[in-house]
């Protein structure tokens, strides 16, 4: 199982450094063949139809639990009935998709609506018909390699989802460093894609456990997904609507400037909670194998404890790096174009390191499919944030933002802490007993990275200074945080791998 999870890891870890380096390419390289106007035509395009992908309305969550839970348990036809059902429903789902991409390439005023001007009438609707299409296409896909989490081939997953991402993310480029435009970065991305979803779905269709098809299936069972599985939907965009909320209520009181400084600096503390997804999203199948199973509920309480420490870990210095070197490099990174407040930098980060422990617990929440509970925590964390931002924005600004998401989950941390520790059969005053363990080392590093802040200004000595913390941060949390068994247990798994 380790060994699956390390290569899980080191695939999201590789996947999450070609988008960032893509990030960084694309848009000089964009600019400077397009120009600002063609570029800007081009998102506008690319990210409307983009939002079909709305249309999966959390299906694809619902299935792969209950599917795995189904492989575990040995209920092959329940399972075969279930994967059938999702494929009729997807057909239902992808139809629509299609039907508001053909909907949008036809309308007689969608550019005039989306302020195309630079970009021929002719080619601006291929691009809205070739990218529909191609978010159709996602849409069935990702239901279906999310099939390898079954058996557990979840780096075979993952290593076809790295050949996409290099797909989406470097084929434009390429394509325009050859002197193309937008059409013709569509149209090889989608010959690419196709390419790659050939080898992809034959391989998915030879491996699965469950036979491919919609035979097994009625129409009744396959819209009878929709109503759990739109719960899993509501809790996976809560973050998005909560960080949408707190833009408008920042726009309606500070304007447009504050907006942009909030959203810019809100990238870093966003970059590291994608880490910390990416980590989780791991280990979810394995979450989810051993709750079907039910053979030692011990198990799943050791895993919460052990994720919430090596995440508390991280976190801890992910916050050093964001305090001691994000102004910097929001400066550097924006050309000067934003005025850096590192104080808010610095209450983002907080905001980060408060969050981490809750994404932990909502991931095993997610895993054993508790999503209405769940639900019910975002909703009050959106609530109370938004309602705090809309008391302190108009006197703080956008550190007002901050300071609102940072009580806003402090509030609701203990309330999903205690749900897990029911999810995982953990005792939660036996776990906090344990977690305070660590509470001197965390104030220690944070005194360390404060006194950084106030008493080295120059750059070189910030990083330094983030060196040291994250060297020492990982010796204190392997002597303090984790138990003798814990430690015995991962020098064993460590030992066993590169042995």
């Amino acid at each position: 199982m380790l060994q699956r999870i390390l290569s899980g890891l080191g695939l999201s870890t590789l996947t999450l450094t070609v988008v960032l380096i893509g990030q960084v390419i694309a848009v000089p390289v964009f600019l400077t063949h397009w120009g600002v106007q063609i570029y800007g035509e081009w998102l506008t395009m690319t990210n409307l139809v983009a939002g079909l992908s709305v249309l999966n309305f959390g299906v694809q969550t619902h299935v792969i639990n209950r599917l795995i839970a189904c492989h575990v348990r040995g209920e092959k036809e329940e399972g075969i009935l279930i994967l059938h059902s999702a494929l009729r429903l997807y057909i239902v789902l992808c139809s629509l998709a299609l039907a508001a991409t053909f909907f949008l390439a036809c309308w007689p005023d969608v550019l005039s609506w989306l302020r195309i001007s630079a970009t021929s009438p002719t080619h601006a609707r291929l691009i809205l018909g070739i990218q529909g299409v191609m978010v159709s296409y996602a849409l069935i896909n990702g239901l279906l390699l999310t099939l390898f989490l079954v058996n557990n081939q979840l780096p075979r997953q993952l290593a076809y989802r790295l050949i996409e991402k290099i797909v989406y993310v470097f084929a434009p480029i390429g394509i325009v460093l050859l002197g193309g435009y937008a059409l013709h970065a569509s149209i090889a991305t989608a010959l690419f894609i196709l390419c790659v979803g050939f080898v992809s779905l034959r391989d998915v269709y030879r491996r699965s456990v469950f036979p491919i098809g919609i035979s097994a299936s009625s129409w009744k069972s396959s819209f009878g997904l929709i109503g759990p599985s739109l719960v899993f939907f509501a809790v996976s965009i809560a973050s998005t609507l909560l960080s949408t909320g707190m833009v408008v209520v920042i726009a309606t009181n500070s304007g447009a400037a504050t907006v942009a400084i909030f959203s810019t600096t809100l990238m870093l503390s966003n970059f590291f909670l994608t880490v910390i997804h990416q980590g989780l999203n791991v280990l979810w199948p394995e979450i989810a194998a051993a709750a079907a199973s039910g053979d030692d509920t011990l198990r799943l309480a050791r895993w919460h404890r052990l994720a919430l420490k090596l995440t508390g870990g991280f976190a801890l210095i992910a916050i050093t790096g964001i305090g001691l070197l994000g102004p910097k490099v929001l400066a550097y990174w924006t050309r000067g174009s934003i005025d850096v407040d590192p104080w808010l930098n610095l209450a983002l980060g907080f905001y980060f390191f408060i969050q981490s422990p809750i994404l932990v617990s909502n991931a095993f929440g997610l895993a054993m499919s508790r999503q209405n509970e769940m639900f019910k925590v975002q909703l009050v964390t959106c609530a109370i944030s938004i309602l705090l931002g809309v008391i302190l924005v108009p006197d703080f600004g956008a550190r007002g933002a901050g300071l609102a998401m940072i009580i806003g989950h402090l509030l609701v941390a203990p309330w999903v802490i205690r749900m897990a520790c029911r999810w995982t059969f953990d005792n939660v005053y036996s776990l906090i007993k344990e977690l305070s363990r660590s509470i001197p080392s965390v104030i220690v590093i944070l005194i360390i990275s404060l006194s950084a802040l106030y008493f080295v200004p120059d750059f070189l000595g910030r990083v330094l200074a983030s060196v040291f913390v994250v060297v020492v941060t990982p010796l204190l949390c392997w002597k303090t945080w984790l138990t003798p068994l814990e430690r015995k247990l991962l020098s064993g798994k460590m030992a066993s791998i590169f042995a």
